[in-house]
């Protein structure tokens, strides 16, 4: 009987453990339910903030506040680090701390000091640990902290910046995306517009290091898309690629088409060292049909490099998921709904829809064994005349894959809006309606077919000067150097050739500055970075007009 009473009793225990842990979770959601709410309160103001400051740091009034002056000889650099009081949150300080130290380890070797402040004990406990001269700090911050402790805490180290003492002042904290996930940000708020190093040298003539490479180490595809631009009269000479055999199942391997490896790692190294941000395998053909794809995205990881594909996915070789996992953008190109649609406009059998769609998910699944991954997960949905009316089947489909995004684009055709005159209602129409039915926090839904159709039809710049390519470089398959992916393969977009020569050297040649300094976008045929160049360029301007109340 004693056997018997104690059972029960532990039977009892354990449903009293389980009602007391219910509730602690009731309080926990609760908890984390007003956090997210003020989150989103706050979010849309502090975006604004950080937008309008960029536009002042571009602006040329006759006041111009301290925080807005540049003091590159200054002996140190300022950093705000945000964190947690306390612990036990996976990888939310981890992922931050990891980009502090990459920043104060950057700082060190240029032999500038780091005068930091800590918002979080979190924050603190880290910084004392790697050394660095705390000014300040705000522990103990709560639940609803106020922004007279803040300010307290941040003071020091606006004093030191309006004194001229820093170069730059950094903010690192996260951005929430949601309860598993949390996006690594840093914030530069006095030199606020992004990459303003580079503008600055654009606007004294000089050639920046551009902040991404496209390399296309393959001409050639295993699909024979029916929209490909590279093989669409009118955008590209398209001499260069292959066709698809059907009988064969394949495009017949010509390695002229394809980079060869040493010189595709010849231009990762020269990457790194010039200090070039990200590489992005594209195409042109598919990467991963290249028989050292996995080496190369391996190799550009290990280089320091920001990794990012572009991939119609049905290639996928074991290791290449987890290789993938450590980058920071994959997109798939899958274009259909279904597997009788994937195969038409793509000229494969209908097996290769799954096989898309089954190596997605093995992406997927590698990033979640990567604590602190970075990757963006993306689709891609080409809208087509054979495609239209399946871009609510397809966006549906797609959301439960376990990726970010899909994005709907408009095809680049020679035609214009003339080619959309039928359908484009209607697909406008079933885009937003897939936007509004299925986005979520997790899942977002990028309407560039609705939204931004124009940008993709754009006809003959009116301008001259082409900012995007000089943080854009595009390499063809051909180891020629382009202005851009819409002037690949043709004799206006070519700027020089890698064949005897590294990229470097090609980089930091006369000839290669020439050669842009010449480039006239107004003889383009189209240009889908339009509005970029159009931003950009607006901040160049020296005095740029200014028109009240827009």
């Amino acid at each position: 009987m004693a056997v018997g009473k104690e059972i029960r009793t532990k039977i009892k225990s354990v449903e009293n453990t389980k009602k007391i842990t219910k509730a602690m979770e009731m309080v926990a959601a609760s908890k984390m339910r007003k956090a997210q709410d003020r989150m989103r309160a706050s979010r849309p103001y502090s975006e604004k903030i950080v937008d309008l400051i960029g536009h002042f740091s571009q602006s040329n009034p006759e006041y111009r506040h301290p925080f807005m002056n540049d003091f590159p000889d200054a002996p140190n650099i300022g950093i705000v680090v945000v964190s947690t009081d306390k612990g036990l949150c996976g990888g939310l300080n981890t992922n931050v701390f990891r980009h502090v130290l990459a920043k104060v380890q950057e700082a060190e070797s240029k032999g500038k000091k780091v005068k930091a402040v800590a918002i979080g004990n979190k924050a603190l406990s880290f910084l004392s640990r790697i050394d660095v001269e705390v000014l300040s700090s705000f522990v103990q911050v709560g639940d609803s902290p106020l922004s007279e402790n803040v300010n307290a805490a941040i003071k020091p180290i606006l004093e030191l910046y309006e004194k001229g003492q820093l170069e730059q002042v950094f903010i690192f904290s996260n951005k929430f995306v949601n309860t598993m996930k949390q996006d690594p940000n840093v914030y530069s708020p006095f030199k606020a517009a992004h990459h303003t190093d580079k503008i600055q040298q654009m606007r004294s003539g000089e050639h920046p290091v551009p902040l991404q490479v496209q390399l296309i180490i393959s001409d050639l595809c295993n699909h024979n898309c029916s929209f490909c631009a590279y093989r669409m009269e009118g955008y590209t000479s398209n001499k260069n690629f292959g066709q698809w055999d059907a009988v064969k199942g394949m495009i017949n391997n010509n390695p002229n088409r394809m980079i060869p490896f040493e010189k595709c790692k010849e231009i990762l190294d020269d990457c790194a060292e010039l200090g070039v941000k990200a590489m992005q395998f594209t195409g042109g053909g598919e990467p991963t049909v290249h028989p050292h794809h996995k080496e190369l995205f391996q190799y550009t990881i290990d280089k320091g490099l920001d990794l990012a594909l572009v991939s119609n996915g049905t290639v996928m070789r074991e290791g290449v998921p987890e290789i993938l996992a450590q980058g920071k953008w994959v997109r798939f190109s899958i274009d259909a709904g279904n597997a009788q649609s994937y195969a038409k406009i793509r000229e494969v059998p209908e097996s290769f829809f799954d096989k898309a769609l089954n190596n997605i998910k093995k992406v997927v699944k590698a990033r979640e064994k990567v604590p602190d991954s970075d990757l963006v997960i993306g689709v891609g949905f080409v809208v087509v005349e054979d495609n239209w009316k399946e871009i609510y089947e397809a966006v549906e489909k797609y959301s439960k894959l376990g990726v970010d995004n899909v994005r709907i684009s408009a095809v680049f055709t020679p035609e214009d809006f003339k080619y959309f005159e039928k359908f484009y209602d209607d697909a406008k129409a079933l885009a937003q309606k897939a936007k509004e039915d299925f986005e979520t926090e997790d899942f977002k839904v990028f309407n560039l077919f609705g939204d931004r159709i124009g940008d993709l039809i754009v006809k003959k710049p009116e301008y001259d000067f082409c900012s995007y390519m000089h943080l854009n470089t595009y390499i063809g398959g051909d180891q020629k150097v382009y202005t851009c992916c819409n002037n690949a393969y043709n004799d206006h977009g070519e700027m020089g050739s890698l064949m005897n020569q590294s990229f470097k050297d090609y980089w930091l040649s006369e000839s290669k500055k020439e050669k842009y300094d010449c480039f006239r976008a107004s003889n383009c045929a189209r240009c889908m970075f339009n509005n970029k160049n159009r931003f950009i360029n607006y901040m160049l301007e020296d005095n740029p007009v200014h028109v009240n109340y827009i």
